[in-house]
């Protein structure tokens, strides 16, 4: 094979990949439009359940079903409260057809139960379930797991919400989702496929969660049910909480540095993954989508060096940008 040969090969490659990711961006979008003139037609009949509902990722997922009139249910904990209520009033402005807010733990059984028949009592049935509540992991970039008795009591609470949670209020909805047709999303993390460094409990919890409702999708299926299940896994959201963890990993007050932004995603297009992902039926969506690529091709062990190394990049370029804010001030 000549040297022209090799580069007209390489060329070609490069035309076919680069027009495959026309074909497929467009298809997405040609799919999206499609969701979205469906949820124009019929949004107002949704009965939407979303548990962490109070902030992030669940206050965009219910003002975007608020701009179709959905009725809703909004769900998290007591201390979250007067921001629950904010974004049912929120959500009312943009259309909803019915807000109800409830302050329920979901620490077991019991509690799943009441936001069964609560829901019930305010919607009839439900058709849509957001399983998005979950405790963050307190990144430490210089600690890895210890055994005390401190650290496991923190495992063992955020296995309860993060996985265990989410299993109780799956349950109590499913005979009222096999009822109604109904369709679960559930909030993942990328941590569930590449469990990244000082995140080993948060990692595991997500990783548990992963599994179970993979294997409840494939179950469901073969049982016939109605039910669907959408597992959606993000890399990173832009939310208030999450830049303040990872400004405490890399030792910063608070962290807005361009370089973190251009790997979160903003908490309005998660929403939108989230919901557009979940009326289509899809299993799993990874968003952004080059987290499926950086995954399969790369694989789990170089994708989190990749991770590891750019933290590490980004904390000297943001203590030398405070630094000079500082002096400027």
């Amino acid at each position: 094979m000549t040297e022209n040969s090799i580069q007209e090969t390489a060329v070609s490659c490069w035309q076919i990949l680069v027009l495959l990711c026309v074909v497929y961006t467009l298809w997405n979008k040609m799919c999206e439009m499609r969701i979205k003139r469906r949820l124009r037609l019929d949004g107002h009949k949704r009965r939407v359940v979303i548990t962490g509902a109070a902030r992030g990722l669940g206050r965009e997922i219910a003002l975007l079903y608020a701009e179709y009139g959905a009725r809703m249910v909004l769900n998290d904990r007591e201390d979250q409260s007067d921001s629950l209520l904010e974004v049912a009033e929120r959500c009312r402005m943009k259309g909803a057809k019915s807000v109800h807010c409830l302050n329920r733990t979901l620490k077991g059984e019991e509690e799943a139960d009441e936001l069964r028949e609560e829901t019930r009592d305010r919607l009839g049935s439900v058709d849509r379930l957001y399983l998005n509540h979950a405790i963050l992991p307190q990144l430490d970039s210089r600690a890895l797991f210890d055994p005390s008795e401190s650290h496991l009591e923190g495992m063992h609470q955020m296995m309860s919400s993060n996985f265990y949670s989410h299993v109780h209020v799956m349950r109590a909805f499913e005979e009222n989702l096999e009822h109604s047709r109904g369709k679960i999303c559930v909030s993942n993390s990328i941590s569930a496929i590449v469990p990244l460094y000082g995140t080993n409990i948060y990692a595991s919890s997500k990783a548990a969660l992963f599994a179970f409702f993979t294997s409840i999708e494939r179950e469901l299926k073969l049982r016939g049910s109605s039910i669907t299940v959408t597992q959606t896994i993000f890399g990173g959201i832009s939310t208030e909480l999450i830049r303040r963890r990872i400004g405490d990993f890399i030792n910063a007050d608070h962290c807005d540095h361009p370089l973190v932004e251009t790997i979160l995603l903003s908490p309005r297009k998660a929403a939108e993954a989230s919901v557009y992902s979940t009326e289509s039926g899809h299993s799993v969506i990874y968003s952004p989508r080059v987290l499926l690529f950086c995954t399969r091709f790369l694989g789990t062990l170089a994708f989190n060096r990749l991770i590891c190394a750019y933290a590490f990049i980004i904390s000297p370029l943001y203590k030398k940008q405070q630094t000079e804010e500082a002096l400027e001030s």
